[in-house]
């Protein structure tokens, strides 16, 4: 999928470019692409579904937990 988001960068680069640059007030900043492989590392974690993301960001945020009950929330609809 790299070539389809180089293209996809390049055809955005010119309006991202003059945004930042506009924003920052830097007439002399340049962006570049770089794209790196992705490794199928067990050790990264995969989040499809909603109560997965939801167990990640209680690992991160156990006080999520206690918002969920308060509020009635369900991760899965």
């Amino acid at each position: 999928m790299g070539e389809i988001q180089e293209d996809v960068f390049q055809k955005m680069k010119p309006e991202l470019l003059k945004q930042l640059r506009q924003k920052l007030n830097n007439a002399t900043l340049l962006v570049h692409a770089e794209i790196t492989e992705e490794t199928d590392d067990p050790s990264v974690r995969k989040l499809y579904t909603n109560s997965d993301k939801f167990s990640f960001l209680l690992e991160k945020s156990p006080a999520l937990k206690e918002l969920q009950k308060r509020f009635g929330l369900e991760t899965d609809f």
